[in-house]
């Protein structure tokens, strides 16, 4: 029973001592954060009240320095007031000035409207006069006629280039019909050359054929005639060499006039090839002359038209160049309307920021006197709120402290009635 109490008693001593330290720690920990963001606390709001106690001791300074005394305050309200009718005047002067200088405006604006309508009507005028000049002119109606004739010119050798084009084409469908033709007259004359030699070859042939069976035939009668006498057989062989002969002749002159026949005929496809290369040369000698003559004339009337173009070019500039100075006039009028109008809107500018300057000047020293108010309440609202945190510290130290002495109180009563019983 006394080892289960004093186990008991032990345990609860453990516990308490650790719940102790445990308090303790906590509590000095709290009271260590809370004294450090305490006094972070304070010392910034003592720096920010030293601020303000600096701002405000300069702007009491400066209200006192500025206010010393009754005279001095009604003498710079009379400054004030002065200066305010002062202000008020240059204010009235600068209306002046500014109705003035917009009447000016209003007056130069007019007038550079009328000078504008003017110079516009002017260049009209002067256009129109300009177009009637170069209208009326005789080189421009030389020029025009000069183009008519040149596009009337240009039209002519379009259509004649046209009309070379299609002779050139035809040209060139004859001059292939024509190379056609000859290939086949060429082909021709080979086929006849080529007859000519197989004929010969088949005549001879055919003499040697006939030879050989006259050879036959001669043999059968030289047999039928071995009883004859031998002046009768010398007479027949005689008479038959020259029936032989007779016909050997005859064949050399039909070979021959078919030989010549041929020659004429190849001689005259000769000429005739000839004559239509000699065409053809012609034909193209005559389109390469006409074709330089229409380059020529082309050249010539390119060179025309770019001199007419380069006049009419330079009369352009003059003209743009008239356009250019009348518009640097009508921008010069309106460049002393502009400096005019800044002028004017400078000086409103210049007005309107002195007053609004005079209300920033007054708007600023009220927002001062409530800054300094808010100030000196948020001070002595932290100043409370310091009173408060140390009566606070305060009260939790004696609390600690009385559970303290009722943990030791009850710890000792246990231990006396322990040793008791």
């Amino acid at each position: 029973m006394k080892k289960e109490f004093s186990s008991k008693l032990n345990e609860l001593e453990e516990q308490y001592t650790s719940l102790k330290d445990d308090l303790e720690h906590s509590a000095r920990l709290d009271r260590d954060e809370l004294r450090e963001l305490t006094q972070h606390e304070i010392s910034a709001l003592r720096t920010e009240k030293t601020l303000l106690e600096a701002e405000v001791t300069a702007l009491k300074q400066k209200f006192l320095d500025d206010n010393d005394s009754e005279d001095q305050v009604a003498q710079q309200l009379s400054i004030m007031v002065t200066e305010t009718a002062g202000l008020t005047r240059i204010l009235d002067e600068y209306r002046e000035r500014i109705s003035s200088k917009d009447k000016e405006i209003t007056s130069l604006r007019r007038r550079v409207e009328e000078e504008q309508t003017i110079s516009e009507e002017q260049l009209r005028a002067i256009k129109e006069e300009l177009k009637s000049e170069i209208m009326s002119s005789d080189d421009y109606q030389n020029n025009l006629m000069e183009i008519e004739r040149l596009h009337s010119q240009i039209a002519d050798y379009e259509r004649k280039r046209e009309k070379d084009e299609e002779f050139e084409e035809e040209r060139g469908q004859k001059e292939r019909k024509l190379r056609e033709e000859n290939e086949k007259l060429k082909a021709q004359v080979r086929s006849l050359e080529e007859a000519n030699q197989s004929g010969e070859v088949d005549a001879l042939k055919s003499a040697l054929t006939e030879k050989n069976s006259k050879l036959g035939t001669l043999e059968e009668e030289l047999t039928k005639l071995k009883g004859l006498t031998p002046l009768k057989l010398q007479f027949t062989k005689f008479a038959m060499i020259i029936d032989e002969n007779e016909m050997l002749h005859k064949e050399s002159e039909r070979n021959k006039n078919s030989n010549e026949a041929l020659q004429n005929e190849v001689t005259a496809l000769k000429n005739d090839n000839s004559d239509k290369t000699n065409q053809i040369e012609s034909l193209h000698t005559r389109f390469e002359t006409s074709q330089v003559d229409a380059d020529e004339k082309l050249k010539h009337m390119r060179v025309e038209h770019e001199k007419t173009v380069e006049h009419l070019k330079q009369r352009e500039a003059d003209l743009k160049q008239q356009l250019e100075e009348l518009r640097e006039e009508i921008s010069a009028s309106q460049t002393s309307r502009e400096e005019s109008e800044n002028f004017a809107v400078q000086l409103k500018e210049e007005v309107k920021q002195k007053a609004e300057m005079l209300h920033q000047m007054e708007k600023d020293l009220k927002e001062k006197k409530c800054l300094l108010l808010d100030k000196e309440q948020e001070l002595e609202k932290m100043e409370a709120e310091i009173c408060s945190l140390e009566e606070k510290m305060k009260a939790d130290k004696d609390h600690y402290e009385e559970e303290l002495r009722k943990l030791q109180m009850s710890g000792r009563m246990e231990q006396e009635h322990e040793e008791k019983t």
